[in-house]
């Protein structure tokens, strides 16, 4: 084969492996994108004081159902998650920690009285660090406000001192936001901090007020907004100030309580919580379920699993509880409730338990297993009239989305095709008129010639590129995968198949260099130089098109719940696409 026909056979080999390859990806991505998204399954343990459930079964059966292809939610990602969107664990302060930050602050004030600024600076850092999560303590430790406040007075002072006023404004402003019922002695607190402290007050006291509404089943609990008490479960709270606060419900017979986000902004609110909810749900290492006696978990059990998986945006929780000596696992559904029961002990096989399961099978795996067994319902009735069909996760697919993926996608692939089929052409044709005439000059012309048509295919596969690896997040729907390896063997296929094509352009741009590299071809237009290199640029933007579908999975990974969310509608009256979540 002469050496000026190389290039050609390269290219077309190259052009049928790829565009075959990404006609396949394409082929296997669009039929998912039709099929509803998964949500996924949440794990957690449950049971009594009297009986607490085993840590080391709860994390042998999460194994297991993975492993069977279950999408189990990490302990990590589901404390997170529920921290972020239902509630907290309050944050101990204990009398060590409140007498620690008197001393600081008693330092701190020091420091600035004489002027000590570098040292101040770094005590009144010292200070803030000390000062995180103080506010779950205020109810019981009131005398904390005001330690608290003092810091505040001081750091302000010093940001005073140093011309700052802007800094000195906003510290004191997001302290007496959070202690406006501190009194503050004007007599030994500087002029210049007592004057911006009083524009302050009378800025918040201007602020809009409005009513909260707490909608609980229990009566008589004192509502605590960051830390004060604001009133008595069921009245309604008035007058209370725009802005963002920590809820807190202390309700009679309720010992564990939790901490709610509320923002009041330019309306009136009404928000639901569950003191007897909030007492069961623990968060503190990981997410469980704790109730005072096993009555109390029978009562309470499907329909505070059921409010949790709601409230994180799952389908299902198994649900692992202690029972006598075994070990129960309920497969519960956030709509329709216990979907089926294994039991289970140190005998059995957590995999066959993991199946059972996973297929609605309720048995007993305990020792001198299986056999048949009953799926667990609670004695008497629950009341779920509450309970709703999840809501679709943050980061989930909708028809809009694949809609506009598909077109978008579609456009793409057509660009990328043309810049394939332009380009091959061109090839094709400048390979043959050079064949006419084998004399380097007649190259030479036949290269000017067609230069500016040759190189039409590449940005045609640029466009077609960009348009390709677009399309995917619209298309792709996040099917809860949150682990690397649960992302799809044909994902890898595909990006495997781009890695090659950029790894055979960045070959052929090298083979590219050597070639004009001659003392005769410094100057050269040659015709298999030129095609070398947009081959190269062809297989390059191919590739990249192929490696964005399982870059595409690893992003969904890395970012886990709270995933980007695409939306997409249209409309008589126009078509709108917005995106949510974190990018």
């Amino acid at each position: 084969m002469p050496p000026r026909e190389r290039p050609y056979l390269i290219a077309g080999v190259s052009r049928g492996v790829l565009v075959g390859a990404l006609a396949l990806g394409w082929g296997w991505g669009a039929p998912a994108a039709a099929q509803p998204a998964q949500t996924p399954t949440l794990l957690v343990g449950s049971g009594s004081l009297e009986a607490p459930v085993s840590a080391s079964v709860a994390s042998g059966l999460r194994d297991q159902l993975r492993a069977h292809g279950s999408d189990v939610i990490t302990p990590d990602a589901l404390r997170t998650a529920v921290e972020e969107r239902l509630s907290r664990e309050p944050v101990p302060v204990g009398s060590d920690e409140v007498s620690e930050l008197a001393d600081a602050v008693r330092e701190l004030e020091a420091l600035v009285a004489t002027r000590q600024r570098e040292t101040a600076l770094r005590q009144a850092e010292h200070v803030r660090t000390l000062s995180e999560g103080t506010v779950d303590a205020l109810a019981e430790r009131r005398e904390l406000a005001r330690t608290l406040m003092s810091g505040c007075l001081a750091d302000a002072w010093l940001h005073l001192q140093m011309d700052e006023g802007d800094a000195a404004r906003d510290r004191l402003h997001a302290c007496r936001e959070m202690h406006p019922d501190v009194e503050v002695d004007t007599r030994t607190t500087p002029p210049r901090v007592s004057h911006l402290l009083q524009e302050i007050d009378a800025e918040l006291a201007s602020r809009p007020r409005h009513t909260v509404r707490l909608d609980t089943a229990v009566a008589g609990c004192d509502v605590l907004l960051n830390g004060r008490h604001f009133g008595t479960t069921p009245q309604p709270l008035p007058d209370v100030p725009i802005g963002r606060y920590q809820v807190e419900l202390a309700c009679p017979g309720l010992a564990h309580r939790r901490v709610h986000t509320l923002v009041v902004a330019d309306e009136d609110r009404s928000v639901v919580l569950d003191p007897s909810f909030d007492d069961a749900l623990r968060s503190d290492t990981e997410v469980r379920l704790v109730y005072p006696t096993v009555a109390a978990e029978r009562a309470g059990h499907v329909a505070y699993v059921q409010q949790l998986a709601v409230a994180v945006s799952a389908a299902e929780v198994v649900v692992v509880t202690p029972d006598g000596p075994a070990t129960r696992a309920d497969r519960v559904s956030a709509a329709s409730g216990v979907i089926a029961s294994v039991l289970i002990d140190d005998t059995s096989d957590l995999g066959a338990a993991a199946a059972a399961l996973i297929e609605g099978r309720s048995i007993d795996l305990t020792r001198g297993g299986p056999r048949p067994y009953v799926a667990w319902s609670a004695e008497g009735s629950v009341d779920a009239s509450h309970i709703t069909e999840p809501t679709t996760p943050s980061a989930s697919h909708d028809d809009g989305a694949m809609i506009a993926g598909v077109v978008v996608g579609s456009a793409g692939t057509l660009s990328l095709a043309a810049g394939w089929i332009t380009f091959g052409y061109w090839l094709g044709f400048v390979g043959s008129r050079a064949g006419l005439d084998p004399a380097l000059s007649r190259a030479y012309v036949l290269g000017r010639e067609i230069e500016q048509t040759e190189w039409a295919g590449v940005p045609l596969g640029i466009g077609g590129a960009a348009l390709i690896a677009g399309s995917i997040p619209l298309w792709l729907p996040d099917d809860g995968i949150r682990d690397v390896g649960a992302i799809p063997w044909w994902s890898w296929t595909i990006g495997v198949a781009g890695l090659i094509a950029v790894g055979v352009g960045a070959a052929e741009a090298a083979l590219n260099s050597q070639t004009v590299a001659g003392p005769n071809f410094a100057t050269c237009y040659c015709v298999s130089s030129q095609s070398m290199v947009y081959l190269a640029s062809m297989l390059w933007e191919t590739g990249g098109a192929a490696l964005a579908l399982p870059i595409t999975h690893l992003v969904r990974v890395a970012i886990g719940p709270g995933a980007p969310s695409v939306r997409a509608s249209v409309a008589s009256t126009g078509a709108s696409l917005s995106f949510e979540g974190t990018w």
